[in-house]
């Protein structure tokens, strides 16, 4: 006899393959919705992840007595200056390119007679390489396509006016009204604790980028400069961008200061600027960054790259900005917000297993204070650290040890000292 708790559980008892299809069927229809709002859907999307990211340095100044509203309009007025200052380099950055890019068309037409003397000595033909790769490396082809790209990332400032509107109505809602994330976990505790998470997550992956992204940037820049390669602060900014793209970032921030390096230097410099790229982007973002911030979002390198292509076609050029804040969403809603479901998430995570919210709790330190390091920093307690510590106090009581134990065999014993 079945027990009816188990009945409930069971659901209506459809088979697997078909509740997956009805499942694609939906998704299918829903993302050709989002994808029909892509640019009302992508502001505000970015407006509401960048809030998220920004509430942490809310609750922590709220901790510190600042007043509510005192606390949201700082971090508010924090935010739009960061904004601000993206967007108008980047707009400096696309106005320097048009200027300058026009004067390397006479050398980029050498260079590109050259590959094809170089190729005809070596036996090729436009035949054999492809005709459309040929076309596409021409000079007005490839300074067409770079102006395109700049421009287009800089076309976000053309939806400025929702983004700012969205981010200062956002902060006036979460100043006034107060204990909703609270309600939700009251009322339906695994997709409140899976908001949580996905909060936690799309805080840390924004404020970690973007101040490694910036770093990378200046590094960037300055070893430009050094080389003599052109629009070295353009190609900077550039960088700074595409370090939000995953996978694929850092190859499309190179190849244009490499080929303008090329056209500028020739081959020593355009050799230069990949070595010293390659390793800049390497000890800060493999070396540094996962030992500071541990595992930022959990996501495995497939579904970072998926997602990019997925979202790009969805949202367009910013879905490739939001590729993973959109994905983390989205696994929260669908996936991590029921323990039925929560299984899918082992395609996703980077450790291979289900996401575990157990974790998904306000990051506050022992006195009840929020804390910005749990926040931004490693979602777990830092292995590496606490086996330090540990080996620190075994030391110390190693050496405790072998002090008594020298002590003791030092001093008097009591028949010699009555003998």
């Amino acid at each position: 006899m079945t027990h009816p708790d188990e009945k409930r559980l069971r659901g209506p008892g459809l088979p697997l393959g078909v509740v997956a299809l009805v499942a694609l069927a939906a998704l299918v229809v829903f993302m050709g919705g989002l994808k029909f709002i892509s640019q009302i859907f992508g502001p505000m999307f970015l407006a509401f992840s960048l809030v998220i990211a920004v509430r942490p340095m809310r609750l922590w100044l709220q901790d510190r007595k600042v007043p509510r509203w005192l606390a949201s309009l700082t971090v508010a007025l924090f935010l739009y200056a960061i904004l601000l200052a993206i967007i108008g380099s980047m707009v400096v950055s696309v106005a320097q390119l048009v200027d300058t890019l026009p004067g390397y068309s006479g050398k980029f037409g050498v260079l590109y007679q050259q590959a094809q003397t170089w190729m005809s000595d070596l036996g090729l033909n436009e035949t054999d390489i492809g005709q459309s790769v040929l076309n596409f490396m021409q000079p007005a082809r490839v300074l067409s396509a770079l102006t395109t790209i700049l421009s287009g990332l800089s076309s976000a400032g053309s939806q400025l006016f929702v983004l700012v509107m969205v981010i200062a109505f956002l902060f006036i809602d979460s100043t006034v009204i107060t204990g909703r994330r609270a309600e939700l976990r009251a009322s339906k505790s695994g997709l409140g604790a899976a908001f949580e998470d996905f909060t936690h997550r799309t805080s840390k992956y924004w404020v970690v980028n973007t101040v490694f992204g910036a770093i990378v940037a200046i590094l960037d820049t300055v070893a430009l400069m050094i080389l003599g390669v052109p629009l070295a602060f353009t190609w900077g900014v550039f960088s700074f961008v595409t370090n939000y793209i995953p996978n694929v970032g850092f190859i499309i921030g190179l190849i244009p200061p490499a080929l303008l390096g090329l056209l500028a230097g020739g081959p020593p410099t355009a050799i230069w600027v990949v070595v010293l790229y390659s390793v800049i982007n390497f000890v800060a973002q493999a070396v540094i960054q996962p030992k500071i911030t541990g595992d930022a979002v959990g996501l495995n390198t497939t579904v970072t790259f998926v997602s990019l292509i997925f979202w790009s076609a969805i949202v367009g050029p910013l879905g490739a900005i939001l590729a993973v804040p959109l994905t983390l969403f989205f696994k929260a809603i669908f996936i991590d917000s029921d323990a039925r479901s929560r299984w899918i998430g082992i395609a996703f995570d980077s450790r291979g297993k289900p996401n575990d919210l157990s974790g998904s709790e306000q990051p506050v330190t022992s006195d009840g204070r929020y804390s910005l390091r749990k926040t931004y920093g490693p979602g777990q307690e830092d292995d590496a650290a606490a086996r330090r510590n540990r080996k620190r106090a075994l030391k110390r009581a190693h050496g405790l040890t072998r002090r008594r134990a020298a002590e003791v065999s030092e001093a008097p014993s009591t028949g010699s000292t009555r003998s």
